[in-house]
């Protein structure tokens, strides 16, 4: 199956990751932005999106095409902090006790 014809995000970051580690970067910047579409239009897809912006900053860093990478960067942290702070908001809501890390 080839990228154009695939529809679901999570082989598409597995077909990006391919080609990353073949050496491939066009085909991989391709799988990881189109991933990234689809995976924008689903709910709850936040943790795979913040995967898929550090993934394809890694192709851009290869690219260098630095700005691109810190700007992808910075978009995958701001997912991960908003997942993140969703997971704690939802633990108060639930009156779980919050631990932290030991």
């Amino acid at each position: 199956m080839t990228i154009n014809s695939e529809t679901d995000p999570i082989r598409l970051k597995e077909i990006g990751n391919e080609a990353f580690k073949s050496g491939d970067m066009d085909e991989a910047l391709a799988a990881y932005t189109k991933a990234m579409d689809i995976a924008k239009e689903e709910k709850n897809r936040e943790a795979d999106l913040a995967v898929l912006f550090k993934n394809r900053a890694a192709v851009h860093l290869k690219n260098e095409q630095f700005q691109k990478a810190v700007d992808d960067c910075t978009k995958s942290l701001e997912l991960v902090s908003t997942t993140c702070l969703l997971h704690y908001v939802d633990l108060e809501l639930h009156d779980f006790p919050y631990t932290g890390s030991e």
